[in-house]
């Protein structure tokens, strides 16, 4: 299975480095985390109303949100 602290880490790598280029794993996983982190809060727009019900969803999708962001944080990979 791929996290998304994986996923997003292996984006980090691919956009930044070129051929030959090394990071630190440990650098990338972290830089993994604070870009999900930042992500936690949604933006106004991604809460409107509009956003909402095209989802075709009445609750409340600001702590669902959250929650989602926290449950891809709280991932490990031999989960």
């Amino acid at each position: 299975m791929t996290t998304m602290i994986e996923r997003v880490q292996s984006a980090i790598v691919n956009a930044v480095l070129r051929e030959g280029d090394r990071i630190d794993p440990n650098v990338a996983e972290e830089c993994a985390r604070a870009a999900i982190e930042a992500m936690r809060e949604p933006t106004p727009h991604q809460i409107s109303d509009r956003v909402i019900r095209a989802a075709g969803y009445a609750g409340d999708i600001d702590v669902v949100w959250r929650l989602m962001i926290d449950a891809a944080l709280a991932e490990r990979p031999d989960e």
